[in-house]
């Protein structure tokens, strides 16, 4: 790996994570005060749109911002060309969907949601306009920028979505706390990308990126059946308020992967992508990524399920009650899910797209059966069956990777072995505390389950000798010793 490239991937994992971490807390904060003051029918309206919009705006977008990341050496043609072909299909797809809204409201008896998809629908031109110079900074491995418009972005989605749901505006503040700070955040990175974007179609262009892009629109389609199809079911078959139950169970277990584990797995796929040639650097930037993502996620995950029922009735009250039991099971499939993200990143980055987009298609369709055969046993059954699909897209994709880049099954263990079972450490001394101390539900207890949790993980963490643990436990010395430094200096007269 050149050291120009890992350089890049060490700086942009530093403002990646630095600057997401505290913000996340921040979002998990709002997150919970906006569901205490809004119904689970008001996100399960919202779910219904959403499900419309984004499987829509999946196809304003045929893989070509994917080819373009990927891709070793791209012109201004190519530019170009994508952003034209882009803002046609999203236009028309603005229109019909508009148009449509009726016909897909009432095929999920939610009446409400109509106006909705109206709205929404207009995310396709503003996605585009978004999404383009995005890429074209993450091709550059240029995360500074981007994590500083992120966390901006979604700071403000957050105060906008909570202020609008305290004045009352019910499921729309959830709608416009989305497009305002889109639109103002598209504004920034047209300008931020230095030279305009033009209005210029080359065919040939888009000919040399189809061969990626293609597989890259499949992928994109699979991703929207496996992200939604079991949202899809419940709200066709079960009704609004269990789907915003299910909805809300879902996007808080997935909350540490998406924050964090997308994170480094963006990073890590622009490296990925620009040193596919080299089987030693992509091992050691996948093993990397690996015992850093288990680190941080594992004891996430494990924590969420030991403490989920003082968690939902402290923090969201007694109406999420019917979300504790899912939410449980979905903890099981976040610990695959957070792996699975890096897996993708290095399967698509390696230029493995077409074998990984089988694989993911299988592990697809395996869901979709299962959530149709158990729907009538209710959310519980559906998040049972998204545990077995995470683990089955876990072990097909492994299996990919690990024939391509020869890769050793006893080297993933090593490598998250010892977040495993420090997390699991941590889940038994929870277990005990709840049994024998901190039963009651409260929100003191809640504290003291969480503030014990967290400290035994850190100190096995910081404690125990392994080599592996100080790919994770460097940097954090690194920076301790930094701050140390500099509150020295500042005290030295």
């Amino acid at each position: 790996m050149t050291e120009n490239i890992g350089g890049k991937t060490r700086n942009s994992l530093y403002w990646s994570l630095s600057l997401k971490i505290p913000y996340e807390f921040f979002r998990f904060a709002t997150s919970i005060i906006v569901a205490r003051i809004l119904e689970p029918k008001d996100f399960g309206i919202v779910s219904i749109a959403t499900m419309a919009i984004y499987y829509s705006n999946s196809f304003t977008n045929f893989g070509f911002n994917q080819a373009l990341v990927q891709r070793k050496e791209i012109t201004e043609k190519h530019i170009n060309s994508v952003f034209t072909f882009d803002l046609i299909v999203s236009v028309f797809m603005t229109v019909i969907v508009f148009l449509l809204s009726g016909h897909i409201a009432a095929f999920f008896n939610s009446p409400e949601s109509k106006n909705v998809i109206r709205v929404l629908s207009f995310v396709f031109i503003l996605t585009t306009l978004h999404d383009l110079p995005y890429i074209l900074l993450r091709r550059n491995i240029n995360f500074k920028v981007i994590s500083i418009v992120d966390m901006t972005r979604d700071v403000a989605m957050s105060i906008i979505t909570l202020g609008l749901a305290y004045l009352g505006f019910k499921y729309w503040s959830i709608v416009w706390g989305h497009l305002i700070p889109l639109f103002f955040a598209m504004l920034y990175l047209l300008h931020k990308v230095g030279s305009p974007l033009r209005l210029s179609y080359h065919h040939a262009s888009i000919k040399e990126l189809s061969n990626f892009s293609i597989w890259s629109f499949i992928q994109l389609q699979v991703y929207f059946l496996s992200s939604r199809i079991d949202r899809i079911i419940i709200g066709k078959f079960i009704n609004p308020t269990m789907l915003g139950v299910y909805e809300k169970s879902k996007s808080l277990s997935q909350m540490p992967s998406e924050s964090l584990g997308d994170k480094v797995n963006t990073v890590l796929f622009s490296s990925f992508s620009r040193t596919q040639d080299s089987k030693e650097d992509i091992k050691n930037l996948f093993n990397k990524g690996l015992m850093i993502l288990s680190a941080l996620n594992f004891p996430i995950y494990f924590g969420l399920y030991a403490v989920a029922q003082h968690f939902v009735i402290v923090l969201l009250g007694e109406k999420w009650s019917q979300m504790i039991v899912p939410f449980q099971i979905m903890a099981f499939a976040g610990v695959f899910a957070s792996i699975n993200g890096l897996l993708s990143a290095l399967a698509v980055g390696a230029g493995y797209f077409k074998s990984y987009t089988l694989r993911f298609a299988a592990s697809t369709c395996v869901f979709f059966i299962g959530s149709i055969f158990v729907v009538n046993n209710g959310i519980e059954a559906i998040a049972a069956v998204m545990v077995l699909y995470t683990f089955i897209l876990f072990f097909l994709t492994y299996t990919l990777v690990k024939n391509a880049f020869e890769l050793k099954w006893w080297s993933f263990i090593m490598c998250v072995s010892p977040a495993f079972f420090e997390s699991a450490i941590m889940v038994i001394d929870i277990e005990l505390c709840k049994l024998f101390f901190f039963g009651s539900i409260n929100i003191f207890n809640l504290f003291a389950l969480v503030s014990i949790g967290g400290f035994i993980y850190i100190a096995i963490m910081m404690i125990i000798p392994s080599s592996n643990l100080n790919t994770v436990r460097g940097p954090i010395y690194r920076d301790l010793h930094k701050v140390l430094s500099k509150i020295k200096e500042m005290r030295t007269p």
